[in-house]
């Protein structure tokens, strides 16, 4: 039973975990979408997002790897 449960908690934790990070791929998509069409600057187009400063230290990186 014990096994049953952990597998069951571990699905969730990485289902989870996958939503986060589909969720962070469509926000950098969204991000770069408004900097090209909109001719905006990263910084621009993340607090035109609402995206919070401590996020936008996240989002950064992710805007430069691609």
């Amino acid at each position: 039973m014990t096994q049953l449960y952990d597998r069951e908690r571990e699905m969730k934790l990485y289902v989870a975990e996958e939503r986060k990070e589909e969720k962070m791929n469509t926000k950098v998509d969204d991000i770069k979408n408004l900097m090209k069409n909109l001719k905006l600057s990263a910084k621009e187009a993340m607090n035109a997002l609402g995206i919070s400063p401590q996020d936008q230290k996240t989002y950064l990186p992710m805007l430069k790897k691609g």
